[in-house]
């Protein structure tokens, strides 16, 4: 081994033969030294790495508003965590300084104001939610209070909402349990209409459910049923629960006449409405996409020549729908003639003597005739000067 690994025996192997790397490797002669390869110092901007989007933790934003107190009409209020937000309103768990848990609706403030001095529309609603509580199906007003940015209305808080109910089946409620819904709906629009007040905007979203009571809500788009909505008001609601009337005051922006104005707070428009609710009750889908001549199948409908989409249903019921889904607002079934119709005093639920719900519709029909309303109006808005302001 030592004479193979002799270097002048390697050197004559050949020319290209590195004999000191050879005898290196066997432990013959010390290793030659490996050079040294300089790496120069990354710079700090090339050390960054930057995080992709989608890889980032969600942002989370502090809620200043929680533990935030508020000063009502009646008491102190603290603000807890949201329950619900729209474009419009924010609504937060509140706990009152006597311990009363509720819930509030805090809209923001228009700046907006009118030729005539009218106070802001927000309000307005906390106004008529005043007015319409303390009804067995109408949800507790408790309390109010505004700053120079939102309006505060302090609430009965409910566990869930009519939308939620229809959600929850496969194809809509039967009949009998539907009823049970519709009529308590009925006696809260009733009592609305007998206060002086048309809703416009029901759906089944401001129908809200505590302890399994149905309870009317979100009186925003309300107005006096004999006063027209003032001028430049915005028109708001529901497009698939609008009535005919009311519907190109929701798609256009052009100016409207004084007469049209009226005649969106007419108490028929509400009456649409529940035909709408009832019949997407029984459904759980619209009638029509939109009342107007655009949809093919409003058009078949109020032709007369079809009603299909009543298919399946009771011919009592059938009657009742096609009623309140009448196009002219003075063909349209009356709260009146909706209360006393034989399918909403149906043997499948109690009679009216014996059930609240269809006994408050009743009382409240026989006050919901128009020429009755023009005195008992002029009531509500003489009380209003002596009402507690919201602000």
């Amino acid at each position: 081994m030592d004479c193979l690994l002799d270097p002048e025996f390697l050197a004559s192997l050949g020319a290209d033969i590195d004999v000191p790397e050879i005898l290196a490797q066997f432990g013959n002669s010390p290793p030659k030294p490996s050079q040294t390869v300089e790496v120069p110092p990354v710079s700090p901007e090339k050390e960054t790495v930057t995080t992709p989007c989608w890889m980032r933790p969600p942002l989370i934003l502090q809620d200043t508003e929680m533990g935030k107190t508020i000063h009502g009409r009646t008491q102190k209020w603290t603000l807890g965590k949201i329950i619900a937000q729209s474009d419009k309103a924010t609504v937060r768990e509140a706990t009152g300084n006597d311990g009363r848990q509720v819930a509030v609706k805090i809209l923001r403030r228009r700046s907006r104001t009118t030729d005539h001095g009218e106070a802001d529309p927000t309000e307005g609603e906390a106004t008529v939610a005043r007015h319409l509580s303390g009804h067995r199906n109408v949800l507790d007003f408790y309390d109010s209070a505004s700053s120079s940015e939102h309006t505060y209305i302090f609430m009965e808080r409910a566990q869930e909402d009519l939308f939620q109910v229809i959600e929850l089946t496969d194809g809509g409620l039967s009949e009998d349990k539907a009823r049970e819904w519709f009529t308590q709906l009925v006696a809260a629009v009733g009592h609305c209409h007998r206060v002086g007040y048309v809703h416009r905007d029901l759906k089944p979203e401001n129908a809200l459910i505590s302890n399994g009571t149905l309870k009317l809500s979100d009186f925003g788009s309300a107005h006096h049923i004999t006063n027209a909505p003032a001028e430049g008001d915005v028109a708001e609601g529901t497009i698939q629960y609008a009535a005919p009337e009311r519907f190109c005051d929701l798609v256009s922006s052009a100016p409207t006449s004084r007469a049209n104005r009226a005649s969106s707070c007419s108490a028929a428009i509400d009456m649409w409405s529940l035909g709408v609710i009832l019949y997407t009750l029984l459904t759980k889908q619209f009638p029509f996409a939109e009342p107007s001549t655009r949809c093919r199948r409003f058009c078949r409908f109020i032709g007369g020549g079809d009603d299909s989409i009543l298919d399946g249903l009771s011919e009592e019921l059938k009657q009742l729908i096609r009623g309140l889904l009448q196009p002219s607002p003075d063909d349209r079934m009356s709260m009146e003639e909706l209360s006393r119709h034989p399918w909403m005093c149906c043997d499948a639920v109690a009679s009216p003597a014996a059930n609240p719900t269809l006994q408050a519709a009743g009382a409240c029909a026989e006050a919901c005739h128009v020429e009755a309303l023009d005195s008992y109006t002029e009531s509500i808005m003489s009380r209003t000067d002596t009402m507690v302001s919201c602000n």
